[in-house]
């Protein structure tokens, strides 16, 4: 279709024929829809999908708002539908542009943005009540935006390791080589007794892995909505975490006590420390990876809740 012919269909649709040209979202509204004819040509999507888009456009005279819904999930989004449909909301699923992301797109009338914001707000505390990890992009749409990070020393850059967080250290090579089973009676004869244990093969909680196990254990307990940031100075002795505004007083008990218990074994840490979205991106430096890292991370952060007509 041209542009032309589909502004025509646009204005047909419309009872009045008036709305789109005096609000000026022509372009926008024309823009979404030659998107999903084009999806329709591409065989994506089917006639029948074409045409509920077009009975939501006349139903709503154009005049809708879009909405990111932060799930994918079946049941979930059946959920959803059975929602709206109960609180005689007029809106329309989009079609999914980027399977896998997390996310689905509706898009709503406008006279019915306070139900659909008491019943986004709804879905939201659902899933923020439990807590846990999550990606950055859900943490981001589920808070409405509020996220925070911590900068915290993880493992404390001065602190020893066991034999296990040793083992842990070797490259992928070696580390095949430490996968055959160990042989107690190979070892000295006047440090090992005869009935000594076979060594555990198991990765000690002691090990940075078994560590960071650890800690989203622990999060994960105190319901902390939260995503374990890359790393992009690996060595540096510091974690970051983003987590949810909302989360802060947990947060900050829980890493009082892990220092408390730190302290308790010898080893004293220091606090933890709120920082920026652009001081966490510093931390890369200009290495390659570090770059890489930024761009996806940027490109969720992008993401917004809803996208308003112009």
């Amino acid at each position: 279709m041209s542009e032309i012919s589909d502004t025509a269909t646009l204005i047909k649709l419309s009872s009045q024929g008036t709305y789109f040209l005096a609000k000026g979202s022509v372009k926008a509204i024309l823009y979404l829809y030659q998107t999903i004819k084009k999806l329709q040509a591409a065989n994506v999507l089917g006639k029948g999908e074409v045409e509920e888009f077009e009975k939501f456009l006349k139903a709503t005279e154009g005049k809708y708002r879009i909405i990111n819904i932060p799930t994918e999930k079946t049941e979930e989004l059946n959920q959803m539908r059975e929602d709206l449909n109960q609180m005689h909301i007029s809106y329309t699923v989009l079609p999914d542009l980027n399977v896998g992301d997390g996310q689905t797109q509706i898009a709503y009338a406008i006279a019915d943005t306070e139900k659909v914001e008491a019943w986004y707000r709804s879905f939201c505390l659902d899933h923020l009540k439990n807590g846990g990890e999550k990606q950055y992009t859900e943490l981001m749409n589920l808070t409405e935006g509020q996220v925070s990070i911590a900068n915290i020393p993880w493992p404390p850059a001065d602190a020893c390791i066991d034999e296990y967080a040793y083992a842990e250290t070797a490259d992928p090579e070696i580390k095949k080589n430490l996968q055959v089973p160990s042989d107690s009676s190979s070892g000295p004869k006047d440090f090992f007794p005869d009935d000594a244990e076979e060594l555990k093969e198991e990765i000690s909680v002691a090990t940075l892995e078994g560590r960071l196990q650890q800690l989203k254990q622990d999060l994960d307990g105190l319901r902390i909505n939260y995503m374990i940031l890359p790393d992009m100075n690996a060595g540096k002795g510091y974690l970051q975490i983003a987590y949810a505004a909302a989360d802060a007083p947990k947060l900050k008990a829980w890493y009082e006590l892990y220092q408390k218990t730190m302290l308790s074994e010898g080893t004293s840490v220091k606090n933890m420390k709120e920082m920026s979205w652009e001081d966490y991106l510093k931390t890369a430096g200009k290495r390659p990876s570090g770059e890489k890292t930024i761009q996806q991370l940027q490109k969720a952060k992008q993401a917004e809740k809803t996208v308003p007509l112009p």
